[in-house]
Order: C-alpha cells, then sequence, then structure tokens
C-alpha cells in the first residue's frame, strides 16, 4: 500500500520511500546489534523434592501431597510415587499414610490424635531410600471467627471511565493471649446460575417438542472453588484484649455472574506459627510480584523439611500444624449495578436451513419458545457451564 501510495506522487515520493527503507534498514541493524537474547540464571536445584501438606483438628482424611521441582522453563509438578509416609506426635505416636493418586497420601486423622498444645513432625522416606522430617510445629489454639461481612464497593482501574463494582469481603479478629497470634485464611466459594431460558424445543437435524417448557436444566451450582489468593492476619504487635475491626479479605467484582444470583462463602481460619506465618508472607510476597519479563528473578522459599543426612539438600514446601475454625456467609442480594454473564443474545434461524449459518458443532441445538431463534447451549443447559445441579444442603430455598 506504502509503494502504491508514493509511486502515485511521483518522483519525490521515491526519493522519500528510498529513505525511509535506508532508515528502517538502519534502525534494524541497530536493534540486531542491540537487543540479545537473555536466558536468566535460574539457581534453582531443578530436581528439589518438594512436601507439602497441613495437619488439622478437623476430622477425616488429610493429604500430604510429594512431587519434584520441574525444570523453570516448564513448570509442572513431577509426582513421587511410593513413598512411605507418617506424621508423628510429640508422644511417639504415628499416623500412617496410604497412597491414592500418584504422590498423594491420605491420612485418617481423629479428634483424639490432632489438637492445640501438641507439636508433629512428616517423616518421609522416598523410594530410593532418602529420609527427610519436618521440624517441629507446634498446634496453637484457633479464636473463633468474629464476623463475616461484606460492603458494596467501588474499585477504580487503570481506565477510570470504567471502574469496577462488586462486593468488599471483611472479617473481625479477636484472639486474646491464649490463642496464636497469626493466622492464615482461605475461601472456598459457591454460587447458582439461572439460564435464561427454558427449554422445549430443540434440534438434532429436526424439531423436538417437549410438549412444555422445562426448568430441568435451568438452575445450576459451582460448588466450593477454591479461592487462589492469599490472606494473612497477624495481632502480634497489637494490644490482644482488643478487637482489630474491618480486615479486608476478598472482593469479588462484577465482571462474572458469581453474585449474579445468590454467593456463598466458606472462610478457614488457620493457627500459624511465627515461622508458618513468614513462610505464608514470603510466598503472598512472590505470588503478588509483578512487572515486566524477568524484572523479578523467580526463587524459591526454603521451608520447615530437611533430609534427615544430607542438611545441604534443596528440600521444598512445608509441613503445617493448624487448628483451624470456620465460617459461612451466603450473599443473595439484588444490587443496583450491572453484572457480566455469558452471552445469551439469540440468534435469528433462516427461513430456508432451520439453523440459519450457524451450523452445529454438537447437538441437540436449543431453540427459543417461539422456535423462531437459537443461542449457546450455557443460555439453556445450565450444567453446560460445568456446574453442578445438585442443590448444596447449606442453600437457601
Amino acid at each position: 500500500m506504502e509503494l502504491s501510495y508514493l509511486q502515485f506522487h511521483g518522483i519525490s515520493g521515491l526519493v522519500i520511500m528510498q529513505v525511509n527503507r535506508t532508515f528502517i534498514v538502519v534502525f534494524l541493524i541497530f536493534l540486531k546489534g542491540c537487543i540479545e537474547p537473555f536466558s536468566p540464571e535460574i539457581s534453582e536445584d531443578q530436581e528439589a523434592l518438594v512436601i507439602e501438606g497441613t495437619l488439622t483438628n478437623e476430622k477425616g482424611y488429610q493429604e500430604i501431597i510429594i512431587s519434584r521441582a520441574s525444570e523453570y522453563t516448564m513448570p509442572q509438578k513431577i509426582f513421587v510415587e511410593g513413598c512411605l509416609v507418617e506424621v508423628i506426635d510429640d508422644a511417639g505416636l504415628a499416623i500412617q499414610y496410604i497412597e491414592g493418586d500418584p504422590g498423594h497420601y491420605m491420612g485418617w486423622i481423629s479428634s483424639d490424635f490432632a489438637s492445640a498444645g501438641k507439636t508433629y513432625q512428616v517423616h518421609v522416606i522416598t523410594p530410593d531410600g532418602r529420609e527427610y522430617l519436618s521440624t517441629p510445629d507446634t498446634m496453637l489454639s484457633c479464636p473463633n471467627i468474629e464476623s463475616l461481612y461484606y460492603e458494596v464497593e467501588i474499585q477504580e482501574t487503570e481506565n477510570n471511565d470504567f471502574p469496577l463494582y462488586g462486593i468488599q469481603f471483611y472479617t473481625n479478629l479477636y484472639a486474646p493471649e491464649e490463642y496464636a497470634s497469626h493466622f492464615r485464611i482461605s475461601f472456598k466459594e459457591t454460587w447458582e446460575y439461572n439460564t435464561p431460558y427454558l427449554i422445549r424445543y430443540y434440534y438434532v437435524g429436526y424439531i423436538v417438542d417437549l410438549g412444555h417448557e422445562t426448568d430441568s436444566l435451568h438452575r445450576c451450582w459451582f460448588i466450593d472453588m477454591p479461592v487462589h489468593e492469599i490472606f494473612t492476619i497477624t495481632n502480634s504487635n497489637l494490644d490482644r484484649s482488643k478487637i482489630i475491626k474491618r480486615i479486608p479479605l476478598l472482593y469479588v467484582s462484577n465482571e462474572t455472574n458469581r453474585i449474579k444470583v445468590a454467593y456463598s462463602l466458606l472462610m478457614t481460619q488457620y493457627s500459624l506459627t511465627e515461622q508458618a506465618y513468614n513462610y505464608w508472607e514470603e510466598i503472598k510476597k512472590q505470588s503478588q510480584e509483578s512487572g515486566g519479563l524477568y524484572e523479578h528473578q523467580p526463587y524459591q522459599i526454603r521451608g520447615n523439611i530437611f533430609n534427615v543426612d544430607d542438611s545441604n539438600e534443596n528440600v521444598l514446601g512445608y509441613f503445617f500444624v493448624s487448628a483451624i475454625k470456620q465460617k459461612r456467609i451466603i450473599v443473595s442480594q439484588l444490587f443496583d449495578f450491572k453484572i457480566n454473564d455469558y452471552d445469551c443474545k439469540l440468534i435469528p434461524l433462516g427461513i430456508s436451513n432451520p439453523l440459519g449459518f450457524y451450523g452445529p458443532t454438537e447437538w441437540p441445538v436449543y431453540l427459543t419458545s417461539d422456535r423462531r431463534a437459537m443461542a449457546p447451549d450455557v443460555c439453556f443447559d445450565c450444567t453446560a457451564t460445568g456446574a453442578s445441579l445438585e442443590k448444596p444442603d447449606y442453600w437457601p430455598n
């Protein structure tokens, strides 16, 4: 396009074009000389063993995961099978863990075994005979969750014309001297999704009429979806006889449809020792770092696990011991701001072709109640979103 434009303008245009070409060639040579491929030198042990697990005072099966760190350029977990895994308390009583999925070891923990005030270690022997222990970790008492509540808040974005609308969750903390002073908070989300259209007609090469609209695929739930943000709280430097109020936690915006119908948040509060708290602070710091390519060199954080026979081996992960408390909140408020949802714009059907120009990739194709339009499956069938038809037992009617 540029050549024809310059030719149209005659000889002067050709001169300009030649100058531009010369400049571009020089500029590219300059770039080639200045830009060198950059491969950061990573001093990490690419074969490091990773042991991850938490022992809580919650009765039931609990898990320890054993893997090896993969190469930096292809991060993934390489699970280690065939290990001997046990958790030992300060009286020498051991609970054996049995491998289920590769690298995932499960142990049944009773309320008598795991209790506040006791100290625990994880003991691992890998198939090649290497032996690992965690440093003793004490289970500290965890106070009740004082409260869990939310407020409607607007958050600014890089574009001032398009702020986020949503709800900010808060908690209060009251942990006197007899309790731990450091905590980690985790969340699981559950929310309801309702399709905008009910099903009466669908197309499988011909139109099927159910005789009436059915709501059997109208209402679904995304259940116990883990939140991957890291939240920590401490009151170690404060007057522990007082309540810490309005501690900000998770923010749920209108970018998704999670709060459109009803939304539940299950909060779990873990008591931590100071060493465990510092570890989570480092993990949180690392996860929050951002910027340009290689602005922050990746690094791995040493935990509390070591090789019994080789103190120089770099072992990753952490074995946590925590008492826990939980609290659930259900939000079913109708908000006065727009909440994004699936694109359910109707597609009119053609006259000669029942599906217009939009041939299906899978059958059936759902039609509106007047058989004049279609829409994506998620607009008729809530299970097409990956959600479940099973309503949680704690859900409001």
